[in-house]
């Protein structure tokens, strides 16, 4: 029966696996687009190696997310806890041993401050940045909830999070890139990725159909709840209403403030070194290539 399940078609021969805020919905929207790739739709429910509860439906299930590709096409999903997770790649040695891991991060102190940011426009986050990490790890304890959006730091713990990834998975069968460099340079990052998922590279993007939009892009026009709050009151009076457009139409946190950058700093020493030693590989890669 293992060995039905590990030669069996239908499953991904590669995940993409985020972290959260660092550019994982736009790579995801790219791979989907590539004729020699199919991807099922994204959501929780399909979140089989991160979600314990998905988790429980059974390998069996997992395939059926599989049956609408085409012969020849490879197969892929996005999981983007999947690194979090603690017990996603072994589960991921388990299911699928050879499956290729894809990652795209962003630097740790900037993945945590959007991340958090993006929780206090969702009307989620109340407390202060430095007051939020300062709960975190007990927040994160109460429900699978709270872990999913409060773990600001917990996710930006990149070296933790790829030593256990690599007692499970060859690292050779792991691409990493930082988000940084990929949006400098898409198209040959892309063909990277291409290449490491044996499909055909591209010379632009152009050349990928149109699939699946990003949903950002609709996502972006839609107010956040707590600004949908607010706007009654905003739009009472003329100077409300410019900082509520203001507000709508702002697309950047504002910037960490020096207390709270060298709390962060210190906080994720390690994995910055980590994020920097993958950057500087990237790089002489890039410049080789």
């Amino acid at each position: 029966m293992i060995e039905d399940v590990l030669t069996d078609r239908n499953l991904p021969s590669f995940i993409i696996g985020g972290m959260q805020k660092s550019g994982t919905t736009y790579i995801d929207s790219l791979l989907r687009r590539h004729p020699q790739i199919y991807m099922p739709p994204r959501t929780l429910e399909f979140s089989f190696f991160d979600d314990s509860r998905i988790y429980k439906n059974g390998v069996q299930w997992y395939k059926s997310l599989f049956t609408d590709s085409k012969d020849g096409q490879v197969l892929g999903q996005t999981s983007a806890d999947c690194a979090f997770e603690n017990l996603a790649p072994q589960r991921l040695r388990d299911i699928v041993p050879n499956v290729k891991l894809i990652f795209i991060l962003r630097h740790p102190v900037s993945r945590t401050h959007s991340h958090y940011w993006h929780q206090v426009k969702m009307g989620r986050e109340h407390l202060s940045l430095l007051n939020a990490l300062k709960e975190e790890p007990v927040r994160t304890e109460k429900s699978y909830y709270h872990q999913k959006k409060f773990s600001y730091v917990g996710r930006s713990r990149y070296k933790s999070l790829f030593e256990n990834v690599f007692k499970y998975i060859d690292q050779e069968n792991v691409y990493i890139v930082p988000f940084e460099l990929f949006i400098k340079n898409e198209v040959n990052y892309l063909n990277e990725i291409f290449e490491f998922i044996n499909v055909s590279t591209i010379s632009s993007i152009e050349d990928l159909k149109e699939g699946d939009k990003n949903k950002r892009t609709n996502a972006a026009k839609t107010p956040s709840i707590w600004l949908r709050k607010i706007s009654p009151i905003l739009n009472s009076n003329f100077i409300g209403k410019y900082i509520y457009r203001s507000l709508l139409t702002s697309k950047r946190p504002p910037q960490l403030k020096d207390k709270e950058r060298k709390f962060l700093e210190a906080e994720l020493w390690d994995d910055v070194l980590f994020y920097n030693e993958i950057n500087n590989n990237c790089r002489k890669n890039n410049s080789n290539s």
